[in-house]
């Protein structure tokens, strides 16, 4: 179609922006039937004077789609001339992937928001997408469309959109001018990667040898099939998979391992094995003294999983994966596995290495078996569908006040399901194993379990800065520590109260 070719760009518009002060960010057209002489004509006509300041692909498709030798030449081109080019947020554009693989040193991240978008949002809420979209997403372009409706003057209206996101920006730190890019290219040398790996190899092999008890060449067999699948890997050039796969193992096994390997925290009046925590228990002891314990759990847990998470970030650590060409796979399926793998686990370990799954299917199913099962099918539904960037459930109005609040005052939000969720039934259940309760028990370590599965998440969104994502996980861990050693309290007070009646009435 004639509308679809595009007529070029008025150099006088061009220079008008100039003299007004502002950077010129051109948007290139793509069509059907473009060429490569297409391509380097608009390349031309759009630059004569070394003007232009950088470019954001119009439409669905990016200049030179579907060939990918077009998409290669507006990629070398890019190169050539040196100009920054937008990869916008959630538009998935045709071609961008190819491009930015191409010339990713160029690469700058842009966030917009779309008209249907501006129809229904207010300016707060708007102001408040801007700043997150640029501490958490490390976005560098802001896209703005004007409101178009007002009760007043709406061009007025507008500019003052724009100074309070000006503003805003400032305040937190950020500067506006010419979009940066990220300053030195990096790619991981292959013997980092592989260290790595061995690194994740290593956590799989103690999780392992904790629930089936490996013989010593068995570790080595796993540890020497490991590492030769990586090089192979290498070799067949599939780096960027074996990175995800080792970054999505490493976000299965150390949340998992973190909570297995101080089962003693949790299961000590359960597991014969565990005979410093099982003596702990019979000697009644005092409300400090199980404080003590819990803390001692508590650090061990963060800090196996720290350890993962830190190692999510260093396999993650290049250009593709921090503006978003490349992205960790399987964000959902890192949130429900290691609860699936903790139940399991800590259900053979009660149960002495016995699924006794026959035994169980022979029990009547009390009422109380079924208020539970759906508790837990409708706390899965909100858990999974509430992970990720998209959800069909909306944020409700007071935890949307909640995470404003939390960022003004903490810088990094923690994760709400981290710190008023995980870390709180994670000291409860520990408290449950000291107190010698064992009703309910393993749901709420697998509810606790959601903890180190939010934090290790933290640092699969490689594109947020590293720094921001440590503060956040500090946030957490501290928030849900407080919060945690209330629970505990008041659970404490109450077991003793009950416990005290009970006596009484016996005696």
């Amino acid at each position: 179609k004639l509308a679809d070719l595009g007529l070029g760009f008025s150099e006088e518009d061009i220079e008008l922006v100039r003299n007004l002060g502002f950077q010129v960010i051109l948007r290139f057209k793509n069509f059907s039937q473009i060429n490569n002489e297409d391509i380097e004509f608009k390349f031309k006509e759009s630059d004569k004077d070394g003007k232009i300041s950088g470019i954001i692909f119009e439409g669905e498709t990016v200049l030179g789609y579907p060939s990918k030798e077009n998409l290669f030449h507006t990629a070398e081109l890019l190169k050539i001339k040196e100009y920054p080019f937008g990869i916008i947020e959630f538009a998935g554009q045709k071609g961008i992937e190819t491009v930015a693989h191409q010339a990713n040193e160029l690469a700058v991240r842009v966030h917009s928001i779309t008209k249907e978008e501006m129809e229904i949002i207010s300016k707060q809420k708007a102001t408040e997408r801007w700043i997150r979209a640029a501490k958490e997403r490390k976005v560098r372009i802001f896209y703005i469309k004007p409101f178009m409706k007002s009760n007043s003057n709406l061009i007025e209206d507008n500019l003052s959109y724009i100074r309070i996101i000006k503003e805003e920006l400032k305040a937190s730190g950020f500067s506006t001018g010419r979009a940066s890019i990220l300053s030195t290219p990096y790619q991981e040398p292959k013997i980092f990667i592989l260290l790595l790996i061995l690194g994740v190899i290593s956590g799989g092999l103690i999780l392992l040898k904790n629930v089936f008890n490996l013989k010593k060449y068995q570790e080595y067999s796993l540890l020497f099939l490991g590492i030769l699948f990586s090089l192979l890997l290498l070799f067949l050039n599939r780096e960027i998979f074996l990175l995800k796969l080792m970054a999505l193992l490493t976000a299965l096994i150390f949340p998992t391992l973190a909570i297995i390997n101080n089962e003693k925290y949790f299961l000590g009046n359960n597991n014969s094995k565990l005979k410093d925590t099982q003596d702990f228990s019979k000697n009644n002891p005092s409300f400090i003294r199980i404080i003590k314990q819990i803390l001692i759990g508590y650090f061990r847990i963060i800090l196996i999983t720290l350890s993962g998470a830190l190692l999510i970030a260093a396999l993650l650590s290049n250009n593709k994966f921090m503006l978003g060409i490349e992205q960790f796979s399987g964000i959902k399926i890192s949130y429900l596995v290691p609860l699936l793998l903790v139940l399991v686990i800590m259900w053979l370990k009660v149960n002495k290495g016995k699924l006794m799954i026959l035994e169980n299917i022979k029990k009547p199913i009390l009422i109380e078996h079924v208020i539970i099962m759906i508790f837990f099918a409708v706390f899965l539904v909100i858990y999974i569908s509430r992970s990720g960037n998209f959800s069909f459930l909306p944020v409700l109005d007071i935890e949307e006040k909640i995470r404003i609040f939390l960022e003004k005052t903490l810088i990094a939000r923690p994760r709400n399901k981290e710190f008023l969720i995980g870390y709180p039934a994670l000291l409860l259940a520990m408290s449950m194993n000291f107190l010698k309760i064992k009703e309910f028990k393993i749901p709420i370590i697998i509810i606790g379990t959601i903890g180190p599965v939010t934090l290790i998440n933290t640092f699969c969104h490689i594109h947020t800065t590293f720094l921001f994502s440590m503060l956040r996980t500090f946030n957490g861990v501290w928030l849900g520590l407080a919060l945690g050693l209330i629970a505990v309290t008041i659970f404490y007070c109450l077991v003793k109260i009950f416990r005290k009646r009970i006596n009484y009435e016996k005696v």
